[in-house]
């Protein structure tokens, strides 16, 4: 039998969660919404290319350097004396 109560829990959870979701998209994007309804769409489509190139390389470096620290890093969790060599 559905009982809202077995429910209520989970949806409290579920509410806080998308919540803090939206907030933290609205704050990684705040810089896009003000460009956008200040200097307009074209001059956030200059933006976002520009934002995109900048971060490309990051992504891609960031994305090489967890494939290759990740596992070494699982390996050493319990020595300490290597982690810090």
């Amino acid at each position: 039998r559905f009982r809202p109560d077995d429910v209520r829990p989970h949806a409290n959870f579920a509410l806080y969660q998308l919540g803090e979701r939206l907030v933290t998209v609205l704050s990684s994007r705040v810089d896009q919404i003000i460009v956008g309804l200040v200097l307009g769409v074209n001059a956030l489509g200059y933006y976002n290319v520009a934002t995109n190139v900048t971060l490309a390389p990051l992504v891609k470096l960031t994305t090489v350097i967890t494939r290759v620290m990740f596992p070494l890093l699982a390996k050493l969790q319990n020595d300490h004396q290597k982690q810090r060599q």
